[in-house]
């Protein structure tokens, strides 16, 4: 792909930065704000793909909305959504229908819990009990920018897929380990069961993109780092 292929990327937060900064070095990268009307007068939205990675919050809709019908008919559009929508969370729902509606052709990306770096799983719920134990569905943050940047370089467009470490784990089996690795208070769980959940995997993604994930197992994002 020609270096003066153009990226802009709504939401540069943790994840939309770490992409931004692995795309500059073959890419014109921008990074839009939330004045969505400066990024149009600057041209920001005339891009060969644009990423949308907002979290759902107060307008995100209509940011959305209002992203979408600044570009042209021909941009790639890739959607960063959450595996949440398999727990019928509304407002990733309401997102992924609204940019089905108005884009059919995007790529929708169904992310697991982003972790890796400095998101530690467990941490946020040390000294806490949470009332049933599940499987994980967790994804590393290079892993999350690996697919995103695989998916620009191929142009990928109309498929929406799941981005998971292949191999997960009860939640209990993470938070202890962590727990013990960077000495913080272990989660406790009132009931140690499994609560069963819609059983999801990265399989069509694997096999259409041929992706190899760089932390494949869930329970060993932190080993290294």
């Amino acid at each position: 792909m020609s270096t003066q292929h153009t990226v802009s990327i709504l939401g540069c937060g943790w994840l939309g930065n770490a992409l931004a900064n692995t795309l500059r070095p073959h890419h014109t990268v921008r990074c839009l704000g939330r004045d969505q009307t400066n990024d149009a007068k600057q041209g920001y939205y005339r891009c060969d793909t644009l990423v949308i990675g907002i979290p759902p919050r107060d307008g995100h809709l209509q940011s959305i909305q209002t992203a979408l019908e600044q570009i042209a008919p021909d941009t790639q559009v890739i959607f960063l959504s959450s595996t949440s929508y398999y727990d019928n969370k509304s407002a990733i729902i309401k997102a992924e229908t609204l940019v089905r509606t108005l884009r059919p052709d995007t790529a929708i990306l169904r992310l697991g819990g982003l972790m890796g770096y400095d998101r530690i799983a467990g941490r946020y719920t040390a000294g806490q009990t949470l009332p049933h134990d599940t499987i994980s569905r967790y994804i590393h943050r290079d892993d999350a920018v690996g697919i995103i940047a695989t998916m620009i370089a191929r142009g990928t467009r109309t498929v929406t897929w799941n981005a998971l470490a292949p191999i997960q784990h009860p939640k209990s089996h993470i938070f202890g380990q962590n727990a013990k690795r960077f000495g913080f208070e272990p989660t406790r769980f009132e009931n140690t069961k499994l609560v069963e959940r819609s059983d999801i995997d990265a399989d069509a993604l694997i096999e259409a993109l041929g992706y190899r994930f760089v932390y494949p197992d869930a329970g060993k994002f932190w080993n290294d780092e």
